[in-house]
């Protein structure tokens, strides 16, 4: 099953949804705002929990600010490294305007944008991008690179780790990003229910590398 949110923005124009993200970003606000009223435990505990419900607020306005909940595309790499450098968490697209899988990898993105909003999701056409292609030697699209504090940390290369198929589902994404930590698998906006399905603790995907093997049948090649 989806989350909520997940499925009311999938059924909603662009502007629509970014409103309804925005809804939900103010509701999850108000709600810690209650609770730090509502709080009446021993003085240690509350302070320590006024404390964590402050960082959170913080977060999610630093969050509105940066755009996040939205999947955008850098126009150029100094942008590309202004986010990357600039938000804790990153998602970045390395794609090719006319490769069909690069456009699945679009679809599922926007949607995954919009639940983790704490992660900043971008893409970037790598035929611009030559420099930071070079760099990060990306040599098969789409790859998917995951940054944590401006660091490089794990990339989905192709669909080998999506069943090589073409029909895999936006959870079966989540799941694999998650195993670098850029994602939670829980929800952001207060509950603890899994965000496209899928469920935490012990049943939780191991981390561990994504992997990284480019199979010319599974994906596109950036030098065709």
């Amino acid at each position: 099953f989806f989350f909520p949110l997940v499925l009311a923005t999938m059924a909603l124009s662009k502007a629509e949804a970014e409103r309804a993200l925005q809804d939900g970003l103010h509701a999850r606000e108000e709600a810690l705002e209650l609770e730090l009223d509502d709080l009446d435990e021993p003085a240690e505990i509350r302070e320590r929990r006024i404390a964590a419900m402050r960082a959170e607020m913080e977060q999610l306005k630093a969050a509105k600010e940066q755009s996040h909940g939205t999947y955008q595309d850098m126009a150029s790499e100094k942008d590309f490294f202004s986010v990357t450098t600039g938000s804790a968490r990153v998602v970045c697209h390395f794609y090719h305007k006319d490769f069909k899988r690069c456009q699945i990898v679009h679809r599922h993105l926007e949607t995954l944008a919009r639940a983790h909003f704490k992660t900043k999701f971008i893409k970037i056409n790598a035929e611009t991008a030559g420099f930071v292609v070079t760099k990060l030697q990306i040599r098969t699209l789409p790859t998917i690179v995951c940054f944590l504090d401006g660091v490089a940390k794990d990339r989905l290369v192709g669909f080998e780790d999506l069943n090589n198929s073409d029909d895999f589902s936006t959870g079966m994404l989540e799941r694999v990003l998650a195993r670098s930590g850029v994602i939670s698998l829980q929800t952001e906006l207060g509950s603890k229910a899994p965000v496209m399905g899928f469920v935490t603790g012990k049943s939780k995907a191991k981390s561990g590398k994504m992997n990284r093997a480019a199979a010319a049948d599974s994906s596109d090649s950036d030098s065709d």
